[in-house]
């Protein structure tokens, strides 16, 4: 063994302490999976809420013609969740940085997405220019 490190081996005669055991392992490593699935199914439930509310936001732009931004701070939250952005933050090398950040920049420029929203607010096209 290693150095320092000390371990024990208890030996269980009794076959009911081997089964509250082996029971009480087989609980533990059940709650375990349980807890696991329930979070993922809650973490996928949340991410379809906000996309769902995400994409009724833009109908209601796309048929009532006004600005689908509330206010700066959700155009960033907007800009935040798109693509070309998660393409920046995970480029593996610099000419990938180059060619994300570059796209980025074209996706993000005010005069691209006044095409896009053109009842939005310059302050708010502005809010997710790429600098």
């Amino acid at each position: 063994g290693d150095p320092g490190v000390t371990s024990f081996v208890c030996k269980i005669d009794s076959p009911k302490a081997t089964q509250a055991r082996d029971a009480f392992l087989a609980a533990a490593s059940t709650y375990s999976v349980g807890r696991a699935l329930v979070q993922n199914y809650l973490d996928n439930a949340l991410l379809a809420a906000t996309n769902l509310a995400h994409t009724w936001h833009a109908r209601a732009w796309f048929l009532f013609g006004s600005c689908p931004f509330a206010s700066v701070d959700d155009a960033l939250a907007y800009c935040d969740r798109l693509p070309a952005l998660e393409e920046v933050r995970h480029a593996t090398d610099c000419g990938l940085l180059r060619r994300t950040f570059r796209e980025g920049q074209r996706q993000f420029h005010p005069d691209h997405l006044r095409t896009r929203y053109p009842s939005c607010e310059t302050n708010i096209l502005e809010a997710c220019s790429v600098a």
